[in-house]
C-alpha cells in the first residue's frame, strides 16, 4: 500500500482597504476641514453636484470635530464622539444625529470581500441641499 500525503501552504496574505469617499450634492460648494485638538488636519473643496467625481476623505477616526463650510459663509459643526461638552457650541451635530459625518454610520457602505479574508470596504456620505439647509436655521 502506498501513501501519498500532499501538504500545501498559502503564501496568501489578505488585503484590507477603507475607502472614505465624500460626495457634494448640493447646489453649493463647500469646505470640509477636520480638526483635532483645534488644530487643522485636513481640508478639503468640493464643488456643487459633484456626484460623478467625488472626492477621496481621510478617514474619520483621526479628527474630534469636522467643520462644513457652505459657500464660504454658512458652516455646520459635526462633533465625533470624543466631544462629550456642547457648550462650545450648540447648534453643532451631536455624533448621533443622523446627519453627522463623523459618524461611520451615517456612510453608506459597499463592502467587497477578498481573497484571504481581507476585504475592500467603500464609505460614502452625501452632502445635501437639506444639510445648507439645517445649517442656516
Amino acid at each position: 500500500m502506498l501513501l501519498l500525503s500532499f501538504v500545501t501552504t498559502s503564501c496568501c496574505k489578505p488585503i484590507f482597504r477603507e475607502t472614505f469617499i465624500i460626495k457634494n450634492e448640493s447646489s453649493h460648494t463647500i469646505q470640509i476641514t477636520r480638526l483635532r485638538n483645534n488644530n487643522i488636519i485636513f481640508t478639503i473643496t468640493i464643488l456643487p453636484l459633484s456626484v460623478d467625481n467625488p472626492s477621496k476623505f481621510y478617514p474619520i477616526e483621526i479628527c474630534d470635530s469636522t467643520v462644513i463650510l457652505f459657500d464660504g459663509s454658512v458652516n455646520a459643526v459635526h462633533y465625533s464622539s470624543e466631544v462629550k461638552d456642547l457648550k462650545v457650541n450648540t447648534k453643532a451635530l451631536r455624533i448621533d444625529d443622523k446627519r453627522n459625518i463623523n459618524n461611520i454610520n451615517n456612510y453608506i457602505v459597499d463592502e467587497k470581500n477578498l481573497a484571504c479574508n481581507g476585504f475592500d470596504n467603500i464609505y460614502t456620505f452625501q452632502v445635501t441641499d437639506q444639510d445648507y439647509f439645517n445649517a442656516v436655521k
